[in-house]
């Protein structure tokens, strides 16, 4: 079954895809961390359906081996989730299935294949005896850190003692994920331990030791020492650490990070950010200063996901009602003007900038204007079927599967 694209532009996607290759290929490191965060918060369907895809995949992959850590750490997660969006794997989830634990670990003692070894250590049971903890220990020294970052959690699963003489050396280590593991691992059994090199990743200038940072306290007990950080982690611009501090907020419930919370809901233009606010508020009631405010934009959210699917529908037929039909044509209009800003040579002009947002903000109110007529117009079925002559079943159906608004 074919995928269902909403409100795909397959132009503008192109144009943008190209400007998103520019800024990968350019030799400023800031440029092309930018454009990694933007690829990330990009729909996959707009991707995949863009020309220029291919180059995308190909650019992506040199980038993992790239000199500076954020721009590695940024293009395996873009590649990250390419392949859950295509279901792609690189193979089984345990090459050594169907072997004895005991062939098992002889096997790994001579395994040259770091993507081998990493997915053996996820499923490996408790040694039985000291070679063959031997043989795992000698694991968190590898070259590769998803090796690393794997012994350290079978370390975390499988061993009862103290765990300080294994991984003590691995906490200031340069790998941020071998680095949050073997904290976690640690912090479990003695949080003391881990303030001081934890406080050191949430302060870090790189964005991957900071977003490992937020996780690890996301597995870790609360304390008041990590709380400045997690009302700094909610002013992140990258959505994922602020995504992470939005979970962690229930842990910590202070005035200054309550506060945080609720302005970054206003502010971010992410939707999945503010559904992650509001269902935070579910579990502890809405702000009463500002629950109106919080309602109309969580209702407008709603309008501008009926407006793209209206638009779609209308899009190639005659529109009958005067109110559609001049929020149509102003999101058409507002589409054009982005296509031909994004298809300029001007892309260092401030100007240029300003008319995007512009162009941007306004397409935005235009989608939720049409959403908010057609909803209004659904109340009274036969008008509505009337406007919308061929579309009336598909979006009678669409709207009746939302929750009221």
């Amino acid at each position: 079954m074919g995928r269902i694209l909403i409100g795909y532009d397959k132009g503008m996607a192109g144009e943008k895809l190209k400007r998103h290759l520019e800024s990968l290929r350019s030799g400023d490191t800031g440029v092309k961390v930018l454009a990694l965060m933007q690829l990330q918060s990009t729909s996959m369907e707009e991707l995949e359906g863009a020309p220029g895809f291919e180059e995308l995949l190909a650019d992506l992959l040199n980038l993992k081996d790239a000199t500076d850590r954020d721009v590695r750490f940024l293009s395996a997660k873009v590649i990250g989730r390419l392949q859950k969006f295509f279901q792609m794997g690189d193979g089984p989830s345990n090459p050594y299935y169907g072997l004895s634990e005991e062939q098992s670990l002889s096997r790994l003692e001579n395994e040259g294949d770091p993507v081998v070894l990493a997915r053996v250590l996820q499923h490996l049971s408790r040694p039985a005896n000291v070679r063959h903890w031997k043989i795992v220990a000698h694991l968190l020294q590898h070259e590769d850190e998803r090796v690393r970052a794997n012994a350290v959690e079978f370390f975390d699963r499988h061993w009862e003692g103290p765990l300080e003489r294994f991984l003590s050396p691995l906490i200031e280590g340069a790998s941020n994920r071998v680095r949050a593991n073997a904290l976690v691992a640690l912090g479990k059994r003695q949080i003391e331990i881990v303030e001081e090199p934890l406080l050191a990743m949430l302060a870090d200038n790189s964005l991957a030791m900071r977003e490992s940072g937020i996780w690890c306290l996301q597995n870790l007990p609360g304390r008041k020492v990590f709380l400045p950080w997690v009302k700094t982690a909610l002013l992140e611009s990258y959505v994922p650490i602020a995504s992470r501090a939005v979970e962690l907020v229930p842990r910590y419930r202070e005035k200054d990070v309550l506060e945080t919370m609720q302005e970054l809901f206003f502010e971010t233009s992410s939707k999945a950010l503010k559904q992650k606010i509001y269902a935070v508020w579910k579990q502890s009631g809405l702000p009463p200063d500002r629950k109106a405010e919080i309602e109309e934009e969580l209702r407008s959210q709603q309008y501008h996901r009926i407006g793209v699917e209206i638009f779609n529908e209308l899009s190639g037929m005659e529109i009958y009602d005067p109110r559609l039909r001049a929020h149509h044509f102003l999101i058409v209009r507002h589409k054009d003007e982005m296509r031909v800003l994004l298809a300029s040579d001007t892309s260092r002009d401030p100007s240029r900038s300003h008319l995007m947002r512009a162009a941007s903000k306004g397409l935005k109110h235009a989608y939720i204007a049409l959403g908010r007529t057609a909803f209004d117009l659904h109340h009274n079925e036969d008008y509505f079927f009337e406007q919308c002559q061929k579309a009336e079943k598909k979006i009678s159906t669409f709207l009746n599967s939302l929750p009221n608004i």
